[in-house]
């Protein structure tokens, strides 16, 4: 009986060390995602700051459309159409 109960214990500690081992591998593979997933994400956020860095800062100058009438009066149309679809969308979705 004393030999069963030595064998009995021997194998649930090598089940038990093969669980934690798996679990163990379990844990690295989530880790080395999760840091892969941050690599893309910092990647994806520097990417978006270039972006925006690259834009100009300077507002177009308008003064010679401006003093146009036709082109003014185009701007206005367009300015005014644009403006009434974003008023009917608010309205729309609120």
């Amino acid at each position: 009986m004393e030999v069963v109960c030595g064998d009995t214990a021997k194998k649930n500690m090598t089940d038990m060390l093969a669980a934690h081992q798996a679990l163990q591998a379990k844990q690295q593979a989530q880790e080395l995602q999760i840091q892969q997933i941050n690599e893309q994400l910092l990647y994806a956020a520097n990417r978006e700051s270039l972006h925006w860095q690259n834009r100009p800062n300077t507002v177009p100058d308008l003064t010679p459309v401006l003093n146009d009438p036709q082109q003014s009066d185009a701007v206005l149309d367009k300015l005014i159409t644009l403006t009434s679809q974003v008023g009917y969308a608010s309205r729309t979705f609120s």
